[in-house]
């Protein structure tokens, strides 16, 4: 455990014990967050709740269902043997061809929920192109909010298309729009992952339109981030540029009536709902720790500091930490503090580059132990497995925007912990946290932290400060 020293008392944070499971034999297999530890005792203890006529019965094995040959290989491959709730009711429903709406946590496997369903049903009709043979142009479409779940959700299509003949390609904004259209126009498209602007700009720029014309599904990702992030214009837009007939699948963290609205819109009538997550935000505040400290502005970096190090100190092999903060000039302090400190940290905010953050994304993810500083890119979405510890310095924009948050830990059914660290002056907040079961952790800074971080802050470059 964790001890905060404080000037009231002492606060004991707990640390989870986390099993990691190791991945298959196969480089190539897909290394999925999900199937990495799942505690699929705690998952099993998720009410699932279905609506929509005639909703075929849950699997309760991949085996279960009739793959074919090459899927079977492939999921044999994967070593996918006892499926997540999500994918236990969304699966034999997308198998169906219906429309679906799916509220499940991030990181419980809604990649492979989607992606099997799609490859059998592009082999049951024959739309596979001959090995070698002629380009092809989009049959699944794949809407992600931001740039980095996109190129996640990319690269494990490219791992369970491996044995099909299928191929993926991933469009997104702050790349050259120029190579992607020559990539696009020269190699096959069978699954195309986009963030909606840059998908947008290719259906009016590049001549993509008509190469939907044959579009059979499209998966929106991440439905409530998509909406908060101000897309549903452009989700109508889009809209208006594929298809009506097709199979629509809406997966989503949480279902406010923003999400309903699309829901109505983008999907056919008598949809499957799916809720693997019941009461809202339950599965995570089971599963997570949490934790709240006031203290003033001027001790939020010493105290960040010596969270952080009692932090690696009780969990020295296997511990990732993901700081988050308002701002990306407060995201670059804190990183450039932590190194001026001779900590080796991640650090991934709208400042940085596409291919930093990408870069960073991916070494952070597959660390056995690591600190990353981040804005609110990393908050939804991406899979960082085996997060150990969440702190959220300052004021979160929202109740929904501080869940989100902490959905980086205790993903998958597993265990976790969160704090958030605020100002006197930003307590009202937690009116709006009422209900979660967070724990007042009153904390007073080292004074060795103190003068160590004063002496470290002189070295960080004026223009970040």
């Amino acid at each position: 455990e964790i001890i905060l020293v404080t000037g009231v008392q002492t606060c004991a944070l707990p640390i989870c014990s986390i099993a990691i499971n190791k991945p298959g034999d196969d480089p190539d297999a897909p290394a999925y967050g999900e199937s990495s530890g799942i505690d699929f005792d705690a998952y099993e203890d998720i009410p699932v709740e279905t609506t929509g006529k005639d909703c075929p019965e849950p699997i309760k094995l991949f085996a279960d269902i009739d793959w074919g040959a090459a899927i079977n290989r492939n999921i044999e491959r994967c070593k996918f043997k006892t499926p997540t709730p999500v994918q236990k009711y969304a699966i034999p429903i997308s198998l169906k061809r219906r429309d679906l709406m799916a509220c499940a946590q991030t990181g419980s496997g809604k990649t492979a929920a989607f992606c099997f369903p799609i490859i059998h049903g592009i082999i049951d009709r024959g739309l596979q192109a001959p090995r070698g043979g002629r380009k092809t142009f989009p049959i699944a479409l794949v809407l992600s909010p931001t740039r980095e779940l996109a190129s996640q959700i990319n690269e494990e299509a490219i791992k369970v298309l491996k044995f099909h003949n299928l191929q993926s390609q991933v469009v997104f904004g702050g790349t050259n729009i120029k190579s992607e259209r020559n990539r696009m126009s020269s190699q096959r498209c069978d699954f195309l992952v986009a963030t909606p602007g840059r998908l947008i700009d290719h259906f009016e720029s590049s001549g993509l339109v008509p190469k939907c014309a044959n579009l059979k599904v499209l998966v929106l990702d991440e439905a409530d981030q998509l909406l908060e992030m101000g897309f549903k214009p452009s989700i109508d837009k889009i809209l208006s540029f594929i298809p009506r007939q097709r199979q629509t699948l809406l997966f989503s963290a949480t279902v406010p009536g923003t999400v309903k609205q699309i829901a109505a819109n983008a999907l056919r009538p008598g949809y499957a709902y799916v809720d693997c997550v019941g009461e809202e935000d339950s599965a995570t505040n089971t599963q997570v720790t949490q934790w709240l400290t006031a203290a003033p502005l001027d001790d939020h970096l010493p105290l960040l500091v010596q969270l952080v190090n009692m932090h690696q100190s009780a969990n020295p092999v296997e511990h990732k930490v993901i700081c988050f903060f308002p701002t990306a000039r407060a995201t670059q302090l804190a990183a450039e503090l932590f190194i001026a400190l001779g900590q080796d940290v991640t650090e991934i905010h709208s400042r940085k580059s596409q291919g930093h953050r990408t870069k960073a994304a991916d070494a952070f993810r597959a660390a056995k132990k690591g600190v990353m500083m981040s804005s609110d890119v990393s908050a939804r979405g991406l899979d960082y497995p085996d997060v150990t510890l969440v702190v959220q310095v300052g004021l979160p924009s929202s109740r929904e925007q501080y869940i989100h948050r902490l959905g980086r830990t205790a993903r998958a059914g597993k265990k976790g912990e969160g704090l958030l660290l605020l100002a006197p002056h930003e307590e009202f907040f937690t009116r709006q946290l009422k209900d979660l079961p967070i724990t007042a952790a009153p904390a007073a800074v080292d004074p060795d932290v103190l003068s160590n971080v004063n002496n470290a802050l002189r070295r960080v470059d004026n223009r970040t400060k």
